[in-house]
């Protein structure tokens, strides 16, 4: 059975890798400011980390996300401030290979090649908002099962491009406005402004591939931080709605195996 970030692993990290990549991968575990603490999971595939942020309407999952020259003897778990860990690893490594080390509730140490080091707290374990096991969405046939309504596949699907969330993004800035609503059907579009009030609004086409019933997506400012974890980690993704849900699946579907549960948007009364 393979090993999640909730598995009990050692504490006792011995690990290297290239600094700048190791780097990039905490960076896009702080989903705040300042960032919830997070349990990582280091294992020699890649590191592994299950985490939401602070309002808990954005559930990002990495598993076993590759980095440059990881290794790692066996499985071991960091708990750390995903932000304070990234800004000392990019620091000391400048782009060379470090070295970590740490046991349980000691300081976690950076190594470098030419000697040098620092030395940063880890997190408290009990800070740190690890999504459980029994809150992941299984997959059967290729599609999203949904535990809550008695493991129903999702209604709806549709994959696109990085790019085209990128699209929606900006319809969202250029009406300045708090949300963005991507429909999915035979004629896909961004469109954005408040859904009250004369107002500004914009719009614009995007190109995806739709399976099951047409549907819409609302993503809140919250776009900003799923853009952020998927860049440069994949072209093609997929989203997965149930008609009962409150909340979209969007996946990565090649590249880097992320995976993120987003609340909607809720529309104004």
């Amino acid at each position: 059975m393979s090993l999640t970030p909730n598995s009990k692993v050692s504490r006792s990290v011995r690990l290297s890798a290239n600094g700048t990549s190791l780097a990039a991968f905490l960076s896009r575990l702080a989903l705040d400011s300042p960032p919830v603490p997070v349990r990582i999971l280091f294992e020699p595939e890649g590191a592994s980390c299950w985490t939401l942020n602070a309002g808990k309407t954005l559930m990002v999952m990495f598993d076993r996300h590759p980095i440059v020259g990881l290794k790692v003897k066996q499985p071991c778990a960091i708990v750390c401030n995903p932000k304070e860990l990234a800004d000392l690893v990019r620091s000391k490594s400048k782009g060379e290979t470090i070295k970590v080390m740490t046991d349980a509730n000691e300081p976690i140490k950076i190594l470098t090649k030419s000697n040098g080091g620092a030395e940063i707290m880890p997190a408290d374990e009990n800070d740190c908002m690890t999504i459980p096991d029994r809150n992941i969405m299984p997959i059967a046939d290729d599609k999203r099962l949904f535990p809550m309504f008695d493991d129903e596949p999702a209604t709806s699907e549709a994959v696109f491009s990085h790019t085209e969330l990128t699209k929606a993004n900006m319809e969202m800035k250029t009406a300045n406005a708090p949300y963005v609503v991507m429909t999915f059907g035979d004629k896909s579009e961004a469109r954005s402004g408040h859904w009250n009030g004369k107002t500004t609004r914009s719009w614009t086409p995007i190109v995806s591939t739709l399976t099951g019933v047409p549907f819409t997506v609302s993503f809140t400012d919250t776009l900003n931080d799923v853009i952020s974890v998927l860049a440069g980690t994949t072209d093609s993704l997929k989203v997965s709605k149930h008609t009962k849900g409150q909340f979209v699946v969007v996946e990565s579907l090649t590249g880097h195996k992320t995976t993120i549960v987003a609340t909607e948007a809720i529309k104004e009364i």
